[in-house]
């Protein structure tokens, strides 16, 4: 048993390995690709006069520019960070509401589409970066799994007399109680 369970945690440790250099690190830099053409595309909207709002096109611009860097980084801690930053420093989660305020509040379809985009960019980016969570997440929950159905089969087996068990000792029936050993 600590045989496989070696042997299993060497094939996750490859896995990691291998996903955090090689696989981790294109997947970050073809999303950082897509934000700068979102950013470009936005831009290009500013330029045909499709986005006539400032105040939009600046805090759009200004939401891709962070997820263009956050996302060589993103993963849970980041993510738990900037939680934490958002509840020690209210002045910083009030800037945060009256940006997505500001989006929110835009006609502009084109903004709503961008954004969405944008949105989807930096979520595929964490996820991404939590990846190697879920492989260690796995184990722990299909133990988790096993142990409820062994704790039922250990239940309905300790309730229960198997008689039939070579190295099952029981005692015989009656009233006398006498210890069998088979």
């Amino acid at each position: 048993m600590i045989a496989i369970a070696f042997i299993a945690f060497a094939v996750m440790a490859i896995i990691h390995f291998v996903y955090e250099n090689c696989i981790l690190p294109e997947l970050r830099l073809s999303s950082q690709y897509r934000l700068f053409a979102l950013r470009d595309e936005l831009r290009e909207l500013r330029y045909q006069k499709r986005i006539e709002n400032d105040e939009s096109y600046d805090v759009l611009q200004r939401c891709i520019n962070n997820a263009i860097t956050f996302s060589s980084t993103s993963d849970a801690l980041l993510l738990f960070q900037v939680n934490q930053a958002m509840k020690e420093n209210p002045e910083l989660e009030a800037l945060a509401k009256s940006r997505i305020s500001i989006l929110d509040n835009d006609p502009s379809e084109d903004v709503s589409l961008i954004r969405r985009k944008m949105r989807h960019e930096t979520m595929l980016s964490v996820v991404a970066g939590m990846a190697m969570l879920y492989l260690y997440l796995i184990p722990i929950v299909v133990f988790a799994l096993l142990f409820k159905q062994v704790k039922e089969i250990l239940r309905v087996a300790i309730t229960t007399d198997y008689p039939n068990n070579p190295r099952h000792r029981h005692f015989s029936g009656g009233s006398s109680h006498q210890f069998c050993v088979s």
